[in-house]
């Protein structure tokens, strides 16, 4: 199966914490309604990211170690540590803020994209969702399913699109662990400070493993994941295909050009911001606002997976 590997970003300006991203990708666009993915740390750089907006997305923040304050526009102040899912719905528009506090950071920061069907009429107001998943069981390996549900754990008890699945999975050295995948779903798993083999796939830190969803969409098929001489560490992802084209701009997720530069139109203009992103309290910092990047020279194209025969 493909194996994207990662790419490095800096994480709210030049001189901020630099990430680990592998989706979006040029080869890749989603993985059922995952649309984004950050990987960062571990490192004792402080995470300090001033007010920014979303708009058309859901971020998912999971961390390994560390914690971050959230505070945004629509109230929600949150002091998010390992083991909690913290989950933002942006609706038609919020900003927010992320500080690290002192100490080691290692973690996930993860987008999710909503169909079109849902996202104006089910998700029109910011919010946000907290859970605390246990950990499990399946054969040498330890699991938190802090998303949707895989067979033989508990299912998350959070609202998300598209079946969307998210798990965290811990393998002893030389263990190994079978997952129950449904037909129906596309799966991506995200290599976190470890080396291990999925099926017959060999991968490293930070790479992210992908698969289609079968052709099939009735029955099931598994996933087998072997760790080596060291222990392995990963998170499972996933969910039914969105099956939409989505045109994205910096932190703005629409269906077309003109749908997201009024997003971004509506973040730089001082009159209109409050309005649609409202306004965060609670950070510590002293940047008023992250500014949007310029706006592109010619429209905006349409991504979308490319055919699962190509």
């Amino acid at each position: 199966m493909p194996i994207l590997t990662p790419r490095e970003v800096p994480l709210g300006g030049l001189r901020a914490l630099n990430v680990r991203r592998t989706l979006p990708h040029r080869n890749r666009t989603t993985v059922g309604p995952w649309v984004f993915i950050d990987h960062y740390g571990p490192t004792t750089k402080a995470m300090d990211v001033a007010p920014h907006p979303h708009c058309g997305l859901s971020t998912v923040s999971w961390l390994f170690e560390g914690s971050i304050c959230h505070n945004d526009s629509a109230g929600f102040h949150e002091l998010i540590e390992p083991g909690q899912l913290v989950m933002m719905t942006a609706g038609n528009g919020i900003s927010h803020t992320e500080e690290s506090q002192p100490g080691n950071l290692h973690g996930a920061q993860l987008w999710m994209v909503h169909p079109l069907s849902e996202r104006d009429i089910v998700n029109p107001q910011p919010r946000l969702q907290r859970y605390h998943p246990p950990t499990e069981k399946i054969g040498d390996a330890t699991i938190k399913v802090f998303m949707g549900h895989i067979e033989g754990c508990t299912p998350a008890n959070v609202v998300a699109p598209l079946d969307a699945i998210g798990a965290e999975i811990s393998i002893p050295a030389g263990g190994s662990v079978t997952i129950p995948l449904r037909n129906d779903c596309e799966y991506a798993v995200l290599a976190n400070d470890s080396s291990f083999t999925v099926n017959t796939d060999r991968m490293n830190d930070g790479d992210l493993w992908y698969c289609d969803a079968e052709s099939e969409p009735q029955g099931s098929r598994t996933m087998h994941i072997s760790a080596d001489s060291g222990p392995a560490h990963l998170l499972l992802l996933g969910g039914l295909p969105l099956g939409e084209e989505i045109v994205m701009l910096w932190n703005f997720i629409g269906r077309d050009h003109d749908e997201v530069l009024q997003m971004r139109a509506d973040w730089e203009d001082p009159s209109r911001r409050h309005a649609r992103y409202g306004t965060v309290t609670g950070y510590g910092g002293t940047t008023e606002f992250i500014p949007a990047p310029l706006p592109p020279t010619s429209r905006l194209k349409p991504r979308k997976n490319p055919p699962v025969d190509a």
